[in-house]
């Protein structure tokens, strides 16, 4: 199973166990926004908590899916998949966060994105042109670029 999915399921069950309405659809949106490096997270908390600010007459229920969703896109999103992501990538956290906000200038919700799979791509290139290898070098999160990996 792909680490893409655990943010949608746990939230599924936090806003079915809450009673929130489209548990699943909101499941759904928030597995397209994690594809959204840091803002896409956050987008995947605040929409269902605004549902369910409006869908209920207490704050109580509001509460729950803003802690609930929060902790858990914190855990996941801030412990769990960068160790298994920044392992395969090799991406600076600081090359993702400027990626991002170059592609979302550039392009919008599409840049944002594509902005890790275009950083991850030009880290490549740079790496195995001898010219460039030094800018691979500047990306990478410890100074090995993706031609020195198994090395």
């Amino acid at each position: 199973m792909s680490s893409r999915w655990g943010p949608p399921l746990v939230a599924y069950v936090i806003l079915k166990l809450v009673g929130v309405d489209f548990a699943a659809t909101w499941a759904l949106i928030i597995f397209f926004l994690n594809y959204i490096p840091n803002i896409g997270s956050v987008l995947g908390v605040v929409f269902p908590a605004l549902l369910t600010l409006v869908q209920f007459e207490t704050i109580t229920p509001f509460l729950y899916v803003l802690i609930g969703l929060g902790s858990m896109q914190f855990v996941i999103g801030n412990l769990i998949e960068p160790a298994f992501i920044g392992r395969s990538l090799n991406l600076s956290s600081f090359v993702i966060i400027l990626s991002l906000t170059f592609w979302g200038v550039v392009w919008g919700l599409p840049g944002m994105f594509l902005s890790v799979p275009l950083m991850v791509t030009f880290a490549i290139i740079c790496s195995y042109v001898p010219a460039l290898n030094w800018i691979a070098v500047l990306l990478s999160a410890d100074g090995r670029t993706f031609g020195t990996q198994d090395q």
